[in-house]
């Protein structure tokens, strides 16, 4: 399920078997990104911590999660970023194989798999 607010692309995502709406951000390198809040709600399990650099060149610091997301009907292990973000976020580790169309103009937003399954 997507839509656009305020101009941003947001999906609906389960995670942990839970319907999560986060933003689409094809800036964004990891698989997800989601505020502390949305973590602690969802009780994941911290697997470490991990320093990057944001948009604007500053360095951050933060915990790493493990999560499972219902990825086109099927199961997937990825690693969650927690962030002070008052929303989530769905990066390029997730978005790798497949076919994304924004088209902000016609409030269009489609995520759909581009290459068959890997065996």
């Amino acid at each position: 399920k997507t839509r656009y607010l305020l101009g941003l692309p947001f999906v609906t995502i389960s995670i942990n078997n839970k319907e999560n709406e986060v933003i689409v951000d094809t800036g964004f390198n990891w698989a997800l990104s989601l505020p502390q809040t949305s973590i602690d709600k969802l009780q994941l399990k911290r697997i470490g911590s991990a320093q990057y650099v944001m948009a604007d060149g500053t360095l951050s610091n933060s915990s790493i999660y493990l999560a499972e997301v219902n990825w086109f009907n099927e199961k997937k292990e990825v690693s969650v970023i927690s962030s002070s973000s008052e929303f989530g976020l769905l990066g390029m580790e997730l978005l790798f194989r497949v076919k994304t169309t924004l088209e902000p103009t016609k409030n269009t937003l489609i995520i759909e798999p581009s290459f068959p399954k890997l065996l």
